[in-house]
Order: C-alpha cells, then structure tokens, then sequence
C-alpha cells in the first residue's frame, strides 16, 4: 500500500500519479502471476484532504481499465480524535467516522488505518486519547460498524506525534514511553552494530487484546452483507487521464519479474498456482503450520561480530551450530507424503481427531476414523468423504474394548485392501475435579479411555505392520497435562503421564520395526471436550492454568502434522509447554540441543516461582474456604 498525502486545495495536481503507480504495480504483478503470489494493491488515505482524495481514488479516467482502482483502501481517522469525546461506538467520533466513510462508497474493501490520536494535549495510558486505538479495534467487531469496513491496522502510531516535536529526544522519552503505542528501540544510542537495540513493547499493546476480545458479539457471516457499491464512477472533468506519456521511466513490460528462486527464503506460503515453496522456517517446517520448536531462534543476534569479545566468539558459534542444526533437521526430515498410505484415527468423529482426519484426506491417505457414536461417525464422514479422494471407512467401537479395537481395525484393512500405515490416538476425555470428592470409578475410567485406549489401539494395528515389514507411523495426544500435575487433575494427569511413558518405550523398542513413533503435548483445544470438563473443573485449577486463548482444532491438527513431517519426537503448539517439554524431556531426541542447554538454567528459575505460585493459589482458597466456613 502506499498512503496518499495531498496537502493541496486540489488533489489532481499528483494524484494522477499515484494513481499510475497503483495501476502499473498491479499490471507488473499481473504480468508475473505465475511466479509471485497475488498481492492486492491499496491505498491509504491521509485524513489531510481526505473527502477529495477518497473521490479521485475511487474514480476510474478509462472505463475499461481495471486495474486503475487499488484493489482495497484505508482511511485515516485522526480527524475524529477528540479525547474528551466519548469513547463507546454510540459516541459523536464513531458516528463521525461512519457516516463520513459511508459516503465515500469506496468500491473496494475499505480498513481503518492509523489507529490512535497524537495531538498536543493527549493524555497518558490512563486517559482516553491513548486508549482510543484499542478501543476502536473493539468497534470492529460491531456489526454496524463491519458493515462499511473490512478490517483496520496501525502504523506509524509510535512515531507520529514525536516527529512533529523538534525537541523530542529518542526514543521520544520526554513524553513517556506509554504513548508511543507499540513499541520503541533502547538504548538510544544503540545502533545493532556496537550496541545491540532492545526492543520494548509498550503497555498499550496489551490492550489491543483486552478490547478487542472483550467485546461480546456475535461474529455476521458472509451472507449478512449485501454488497451496496457496484460500479466504479468516473473521474471528475480537470483529472489527468493516465498516459504511459505522461511520466518517463514507466513501462511495465522492462520489469523483469522476479526468479522463483528468489522467494525461496520465504517458508511455506502459498504461490498463485497454489503449490508450496520450498522453504525452511524457524522449525524445518515447509508449510503454514505453527508447531513450536525454536521459538526465538530466528536470525537473532543480528550481524554484529567483534573479534575482540569473547561473548560475541561464542555468540556466533552458537548461532552457526544452531543454524547447522535447523539445516539438518529439515535435511533429514521426513515430510508428511501419506498419498494412498492407510490411517486409522481413534475419537476421529469430532474435535481434533476430526480434523487431522481431514488433514489426511486431504492429503491424499486412505481414512478410517473410529469412534464410539455411530451418528457423529456418519456426520464425519460427511464432512471428510467432501474433500477425500478415497472412500471413508468408519467404524463405531469402544477403544476401552482391546477386542473391539482388533475387529476394527481389521476391517478397515480389508476395506482399504491395505495394512495401517499411520495410527493417531486422539481419544480421551478429562473429568476434573477434587480427589477428595472423586468416586474411584472415575480414576479408572479415565485410564480406561486416555491410556489404554492407545495401548488397544497400537496393539492392534502392529501385527500386520509388522508383518508387511514396510514400516509405519504412530502419534500419540497426550496433552500439557502429560508434563505438569496440579489441583483438580489427579484423575486425566496420571494418564497423560503414562501415555508419555508408553511412547518414549515405544520410540525405542519400534527401532526395531523402523518405524517411527510421535508424542503431541497440545495446549486447550476450543472444543466440546473442553466445554464439558470446565463444568467440573476446580476454581483453583482454573486459574493455575490461566486464561490462555483456545486454538481451534483445525490449528492443532497443522501443528501436529508439522510435527510429524519435520520428524519432531515431542510435539508441542504452545510456548509455555515447549518450556515444559525442555525441562522435563528426560532421556529422549532434542531437536535445538544448543538453544535448550542456553535456556535450562533460566528454566530451573522459572519452574521454581511456578511451583510457588501454584503453591500460593492453593493457599489462597484454602484461606477462603477456612474464612467461608468460619462466618457460615
């Protein structure tokens, strides 16, 4: 995008340039579609002279040019910022901005761009003016207010109001970091070479978050809108047409467009033909996955190198070992090639069991899902059998059964015509709750189901694995629970734990089939399991666990996966249980040995304040309770 500025009585004096640039830039990546992916161009509209500006930028010179349009558009919105207004979306600024953009019936996705208001009297992080941008992220979500706009960013929110101030010192601190919005640079004589740069988030991004999902509403789909702007309007008389002859240095046809080998760097994201790049991310991953396994490895120290430190000696070779071994990994690892290979998938009907199912039909696999309600079996189905290019084979059966399990999975043997190849255990349950309380029936059932349920599973499909002598592969869902106990999980922790056990035996012993064995701690998944074990779950359990956001089980799914085709032992999608993993990996495969030795001591720190504080909440309602019972 780029932002027009047009500080004139008439924008038609280089608002045909611009307009140019927009329509050449889409031409040049029209030209290329083949090797780049599809970029939309836009146009953001300063709030300096933005009535005009919206009016020529929306118009089109040559009826028949398409590409003369920016494909969306963004509007300032400084010109509303009054912090003494209110600042609910019933207030006189929300209804400025939304009436004003309405008007404008820009024919193109229009977002609200530079967030905030920067004026001379602005309060600090306590006041309003400082607040607004979070605040207008909430109105997003509004209905009324989605209706005219398709979304909204910030830029420029931490500078902007500092640059108009010769005697603002950097990092601008004569106004208080608070007001800079999302960040600045420290210390200010840091340069990245001599002194490395600090980078330090401001309070105000936290807010972002707490605006913008505290606002309770019900998200409109696609068929709620009509769309009201449909014709593209002429350019008012006085506005150049848009002749090649008009500018020197334009033709669009000596740009060469770029070699694909160029973008290769960039991991995982999709061309316009739809295929992959060939690219290696943080984590070996190729694809858009987000399993966790190097978080903050990246490119890290920057290219600052004195021969005369000793740190920065060891900070250089650490990184090149670190390098070598994000190379290695992605060299070695064995990729997710299941076409016409045969999975069978236990709790496969709903939650994340369903959606690795499709995960793997998609992929091109041969999908049996097995599970308990015949029903949720044949919706599943549905859903998979859509985007499958083999038939779906679903069979209802209690993994708690070991004899059940065996029949299963003989028959979808014999419906694939094909032995398993890959076995993924997503059945379980967890039914928190006090010991104390908990009838004994419970502990076993929860056994039952989160471990045997895999140990029924695994032994079942090994036979004819074995036999078939072509090797294959097993993954296991554990959970963050298979790494850390506290109040309220004394029933599904142990099973997680002896899930963990089971698989670092097997990873072992299966050397001997080659074939190869997962183990997946995922973070809470939004699902109907979770919903149903919050009914139970101790207040004190709820609040060591923290209110970290739901993944869906679409995401965690991808992260498992990644997982399995980066060849990733001890899969994790959450950072707080990467952490657990690095402190508790015990005698099995690390996939960043060096950035893990660097971390353990911080981590034996870390895991000591966590004890504490789990020790302090439990005090804390302990305290209560003698408090409750004392005045009842």
């Amino acid at each position: 995008g780029n932002e027009v500025n047009h500080v004139v009585k008439d924008p038609t004096v280089n608002g045909p340039c611009q307009k140019k640039f927009i329509r050449d830039m889409r031409a040049f990546i029209k030209k290329c579609n083949s090797k780049m992916r599809p970029i939309p161009v836009g146009v953001v509209l300063a709030d300096t002279n933005r009535s005009p500006n919206a009016l020529y930028y929306n118009c089109r010179t040559d009826p028949k040019d398409t590409l003369e349009n920016a494909e969306w558009y963004g509007i300032n919105v400084y010109l509303q910022c009054d912090p003494k207004a209110t600042v609910d979306k019933v207030g006189d600024s929300f209804k400025l901005i939304h009436s004003d953009f309405q008007s404008y019936k820009l024919a193109g996705p229009t977002m609200l761009t530079e967030f905030g208001c920067l004026n001379e009297g602005f309060p600090t992080v306590k006041g309003y003016a400082a607040q607004r941008p979070w605040v207008q992220a909430s109105w997003l979500l509004s209905k009324d207010f989605s209706d005219v706009f398709t979304g909204g960013f910030a830029f420029e929110f931490s500078t902007e109001n500092a640059n108009s101030k010769a005697d603002a010192p950097y990092p601008f601190t004569s106004f208080g970091a608070q007001n800079y919005g999302l960040g600045y640079f420290s210390p200010e004589t840091c340069d990245h070479v001599n002194t490395t740069c600090k980078y330090n988030r401001m309070p105000n991004f936290d807010n972002l978050a707490k605006y913008y999902t505290g606002t309770n509403t019900t998200l409109p789909s696609a068929s709620d809108y009509t769309e009201f702007v449909t014709t593209t309007p002429s350019c008012p008389s006085g506005f150049s047409t848009l002749k090649d002859s008009t500018w020197a240095a334009d033709a669009v046809t000596d740009m060469l467009c770029p070699d694909l080998t160029q973008t290769k760097m960039c991991p995982g994201q999709d061309i316009i033909t739809g295929k992959k790049q060939e690219g290696t991310s943080i984590n070996g991953t190729s694809g858009s996955g987000s399993t966790i396994e190097a978080p903050g490895s990246g490119s890290g120290n920057g290219n600052s190198f004195s021969k005369n430190s000793a740190n920065s000696l060891v900070t250089g070779v650490s990184a090149i070992m670190l390098a070598l071994s994000q190379v290695w990994s992605f060299l070695t690892a064995p990729g997710f090639k299941v076409d016409g290979k045969h999975v069978v998938i236990t709790g496969g009907s709903t939650g994340l069991g369903l959606a690795t199912a499709k995960k793997y039909a998609k992929a091109g696999a041969k999908v049996t899902i097995i599970a308990r309600s015949m029903d949720a079996l044949e919706k599943a189905k549905a859903e998979i059998q859509a985007i499958a290019k083999h038939p779906v084979f679903i069979q209802s059966c209690d993994v708690t059964n070991f004899e059940s399990v065996q029949k299963a999975v003989a028959a979808a043997n014999t419906f694939h015509n094909r032995v398993t190849d890959h076995v993924v255990c997503c059945a379980g349950a967890a039914m928190p709750g006090y010991f104390f309380e908990q009838d004994i029936s419970i502990f076993r059932k929860e056994m039952d189901l989160n471990y045997f349920g895999v140990v029924h599973a695994t032994k079942a499909a090994l036979p004819a694995m074995i036999e078939r002598n072509e090797g294959g592969t097993f993954v296991f869902v554990s959970s963050g629970c298979g790494l850390l106990s506290f109040i309220g999980y004394t029933q599904y922790c142990p099973t997680k734990f002896a899930v963990r056990g089971f698989a670092d035996a097997l990873r072992n012993e299966f050397k001997l089939y080659k074939m190869n064995v997962h183990i997946f701690y995922p973070g809470n998944i939004d699902s109907p399991g979770f919903i149903q074990e919050n009914k139970t779950k101790p207040a004190e359990c709820k609040e060591i666990e923290g209110s970290a956001d739901l993944l869906s089980p679409d995401q965690v799914a991808q992260s498992m996966i990644d997982g399995v085709a980066n060849g990733v032992y001890a899969i994790t999608n959450d950072i707080g249980i990467w952490l657990l993993r690095v402190i508790g990996n015990g005698i099995n495969p690390r996939k960043n040995t060096i950035l893990e030795m660097a971390l353990l001591p911080l981590l034996t720190l870390v895991q000591i304040g966590f004890v504490a504080y789990m020790d302090y909440v439990v005090g804390k309602y302990r305290s209560a309770r003698a408090k409750k019972e004392k005045t009842n």
